[in-house]
């Protein structure tokens, strides 16, 4: 069995969180919109699997205390450090660790794209849940216009914030 469809209930999974209305040239939106949804991954109870994902997107910066800054924007374990800003993550629960894919040393009112490849251990039949949290109900406005080619709504921008998180490759873990 090729070990990438142990992957298929994550691949392509996206976090959107929408302005609630176009805000037009300004920084800010209201965004009702709250990402909270678990999915379980496939494959072997008694395997491993070493799953190299892509995530891109447009959002803006969190601020994440403890855990290990891992690139640009990435951050593994630790917790929210801001009361205001979007978070944005994903747990695994075997084995156990929280992603966040927002991560600045600093929050202010600017959008940027993300574009992080990464390799995450996940057991088979391990539950993987996806977090975009606006906590305030207000988020920064994609008032760049940017877009992520290949990631739809390309050509055309996103009226908010998302992700698009794409599998690459799944191969089993050696013990």
């Amino acid at each position: 069995e090729d070990p990438r469809t142990a992957a298929a209930s994550i691949d392509g999974f996206r976090w959107e969180m929408p302005c609630d209305r176009d805000p037009g040239n300004s920084d800010e939106c209201s965004t009702s919109a709250r990402v909270d949804e678990t999915r379980t991954f496939g494959g072997s109870p008694d395997t491993i699997y070493q799953v190299t994902v892509r995530l891109r997107g447009v959002v803006e910066t969190m601020k994440y205390k403890g855990g290990t800054p891992d690139g640009m924007h990435f951050r593994v374990g630790g917790t929210p450090d801001n009361a205001t800003y979007n978070i944005y993550s994903f747990t695994v629960s075997d084995p156990p660790e929280v992603y966040y894919l927002n991560d600045s040393p600093n929050v202010g009112h600017d959008t940027f794209i993300i574009d992080h490849t990464k390799t995450i251990p996940i057991r088979g039949g391990a539950t993987v849940s996806f977090l975009g949290d606006g906590q305030n109900a207000i988020e920064i406005a994609n008032f760049k216009h940017l877009v992520v080619d290949g990631i739809p709504p390309a050509p055309e921008p996103y009226v908010g914030q998302f992700i698009q998180l794409d599998v690459q490759s799944v191969e089993v873990a050696q013990p």
